[in-house]
């Protein structure tokens, strides 16, 4: 089970541990959303890809979908 300690989450290590995990862009929309949704939702909200092994292009399309789902929920 995991400690909840760095490289646990990709989540996690966003938001509690302060790491870079995507791309700046991608992690800042993550923590903006994470001021609009909560934490549990935003769990739920994606397919967390594992960032230790996501090639550069998985991240971008990852950004991509992130970047959907902030626009759509900021505009509210």
């Amino acid at each position: 089970m995991p400690a909840g300690g760095p490289l646990d989450h990709p989540l996690s290590d966003i938001l509690t541990h302060g790491l870079n995990v995507y791309t700046p862009e991608c992690d800042r929309m993550i923590r903006e959303l994470n001021k609009i949704v909560s934490r549990k939702e935003l769990f739920e909200m994606f397919d967390w890809l594992d960032d230790l092994s996501a090639s550069e292009s998985d991240k971008l399309e990852f950004e991509k979908k992130v970047r959907i789902k902030y626009l759509m929920l900021k505009g509210k």
